[in-house]
């Protein structure tokens, strides 16, 4: 069933306000307008309606990922909403916007056939993976209940997601983080692993018997679990802040993964092989990187790298690295080819609407009653 990317929750909720601030005013007749038969549309960014679920107050899961045609990349970025999904071809052309949400979206997988597209989004309060179709068509959620989840990742055959599920209600905690399976079709989800660590999944092993997946706390190791008898084995250590920033080629002879182990939160993208050797460093930016995966020949890697100096996490560049470390490549959408699919007039109503509302009760309440609001 598809779902359409409207925001199930009120931004203002009037039990929750102070009728004598508001009683006599303008305003009052406008929040029970919009109260009652306003537009559904969630706001950018706005700390009343929800609490960022990955990045704190910046945009985590600026992913990108090649689709296995080797000519169009996916990738998620704020410019539009608290984030959304975008595609172009890797020479800049064709650029289109996948998702008009203005809850978070991000971290886009894409399945090995190349028919789907996960991501993560927070159109139902906590963060739930979502499939979609490569056009941006057939939006369904995936995952349900009330915990958080996110970091998916594709089976090899397609038929089956891995995520990061977080089992405590403490948003700011990543030490609770397991990894679950769940067919597309929404069937048999399953925990995997319960060491109380903050767990993330990398890849599914070529057996389909395996999951490769990082594992540990403040620094973390690359892990490989056995998904029938349910053991792991640590592979390396990489000692790399974050639980997510790791790929497997798919032949599984090298990891790629971002480290600061050189300057501390100045990251970096280095590949070895499986057993650590060979460690080459393909990137000298100083930056901030999220994430890396392999393209599905397994011959280069690509990334987002936000610049040093910029402010806002998930403003930054996309690159192709070949693992020799020799090309580099930018790939910038070109101007005036291809511009962004336009939203419908209603929907820009819709949104020039809801901002001004909320900017203007906004203005009217004051910490105390901010405070009183229901952080979601």
């Amino acid at each position: 069933m598809d779902i359409r990317f409207t925001n199930r929750q009120r931004v203002i909720r009037l039990r929750d306000l102070s009728f004598s601030l508001l009683l006599g005013s303008p305003l009052f007749f406008v929040v029970i307008l919009y109260a009652g038969c306003g537009p559904n549309i969630g706001p950018k960014n706005q700390r009343l309606l929800t609490q960022r679920v990955l990045g704190g107050g910046n945009y985590g899961g600026a992913w990108a990922v090649l689709e296995p045609n080797g000519r169009t990349v996916v990738f998620a970025s704020p410019k539009t909403g608290a984030g959304n999904l975008y595609s172009m071809n890797i020479d800049g052309t064709d650029h289109k916007q996948l998702t008009f949400s203005e809850a978070y979206s991000g971290q886009p997988a894409i399945a090995p056939d190349g028919k789907s597209i996960a991501f993560i989004s927070e159109q139902v309060g906590p963060s739930k993976v979502y499939l979609m179709k490569p056009d941006g068509g057939g939006i369904r959620q995936l995952t349900q209940g009330t915990f958080n989840d996110g970091a998916p990742v594709f089976a090899r055959g397609s038929y089956k997601v891995f995520f990061a599920r977080r089992l405590s209600g403490n948003l700011g905690s990543f030490m609770d983080a397991e990894i679950f399976s769940i067919d597309i079709d929404g069937r048999n989800e399953k925990r995997l692993t319960r060491n109380k660590l903050a767990d993330a999944p990398v890849a599914e092993g070529r057996d389909g018997a395996t999951l490769y997946y990082l594992s540990g706390s403040v620094r973390f190791d690359l892990m490989k679990l056995d998904l029938q008898k349910g053991t792991s084995q640590r592979v390396l250590a990489l000692g790399i802040r974050g639980n997510t920033g790791c790929d497997i080629s798919p032949d599984e002879r090298w990891v790629a993964y971002i480290s600061d182990s050189e300057k501390p939160f100045e990251y970096e993208v280095f590949v070895c092989h499986m057993d650590g050797s060979n460690r080459r460093k393909l990137t000298n930016f100083h930056g901030y990187i999220e994430q890396v995966r392999f393209t599905s020949d397994g011959k280069q890697v690509i990334f987002v790298v936000q610049p040093k100096g910029v402010p806002e996490i998930g403003q930054g560049d996309i690159y192709l690295a070949s693992l020799d470390g020799k090309q580099l490549r930018k790939i910038e959408r070109k101007k005036g080819i291809s511009p962004i699919k336009a939203k419908p007039a209603r929907v820009l109503f819709q949104r020039i609407w809801h901002k001004s509302v909320v900017q203007l009760s906004n203005s009217l309440l004051t910490d105390k009653w901010q405070r009183r609001l229901p952080k979601l």
